[in-house]
């Protein structure tokens, strides 16, 4: 299992963390918790709304917006004006905001249900609740950061040590590829700053010499849309100077 915490804009990862499956992935996040600052707002999904997680988030002086599983009832101590309540769970005082999510389908078909968030942003004429639920989606960032390890750089390929010291190895120099190819690209926006977004960056747009023809000619990276700017245009609709990273796990195929 692999747990990471990725920035929302970027993609970039600010930790990572691996092993077997039977550690379970709340533990992997406790393993991440150091890499929290006081300036990040961390989003996860319902797999990450324990106490004792979420206390120690709070403890590292980061701000969380994270789904609540549905068995999940915290007391309401008071209404704000925009629908969302502030509640306690332990010392700590939270709010809560409860939405209903529907999706449409390319066929037409609708599908969704109620989504209750759990966060430490507690003013609500700050972080109103309809912002708060569409910040909340951003979470799904990360899902590209997986997609871009999984099968942009594996191309399907599984990792091939059949030893634990093997795939550690593998698997740190996949973290280090990954991390290095997101490094240049958003260098190479900084450069051009008045180039327009136009669409996500990928590694799938710019690949490494290594993996092209040496008959081919080796192209400048495609100026595409900047993930920094995803990110700053993110803060700005919630609170300035915030960073979003994700919590999020995968699995890399293995032989």
């Amino acid at each position: 299992m692999l747990m990471t915490l990725c920035e929302n804009g970027t993609h970039g990862l600010i930790g990572a963390v691996f092993g077997p499956a039977s550690k379970g992935e709340t533990d992997y996040a406790h393993d991440l918790i150091g890499h929290l600052t006081s300036d990040m707002l961390v989003l996860a999904d319902r797999a990450f709304d324990s106490n004792r997680l979420l206390v120690d988030i709070a403890a590292q002086g980061a701000q969380f917006l994270i789904r609540a599983t549905s068995v999940r009832r915290p007391p309401v101590l008071a209404l704000l004006p925009d629908g969302s309540y502030l509640t306690r769970i332990g010392d700590l005082s939270w709010r809560v905001i409860e939405a209903e999510v529907r999706s449409r389908t390319a066929d037409g078909g609708v599908f969704g249900g109620t989504y209750r968030l759990l966060t430490t942003l507690t003013d609500h004429s700050n972080d109103p609740a309809d912002h708060l639920v569409h910040l909340y989606h951003e979470r799904w960032e990360i899902q590209i950061a997986y997609l871009a390890l999984r099968h942009t750089l594996l191309q399907g390929r599984v990792l091939l040590p059949k030893d634990p010291v093997g795939l550690t190895q593998e698997m740190w120099a996949l973290l280090t590829l990954y991390q290095a190819l997101r490094s240049v690209m958003v260098t190479r926006w900084r450069r051009h700053p008045a180039a327009i977004p136009t669409e996500p960056l990928s590694p799938s747009l710019w690949k490494p010499p290594a993996t092209r023809s040496s008959a081919q000619p080796d192209p400048a990276p495609p100026l595409s849309r900047s993930p920094v700017a995803t990110w700053w245009d993110a803060s700005a609709r919630a609170s300035s100077r915030r960073c979003f990273p994700a919590v999020g796990c995968g699995c890399p195929p293995a032989s």
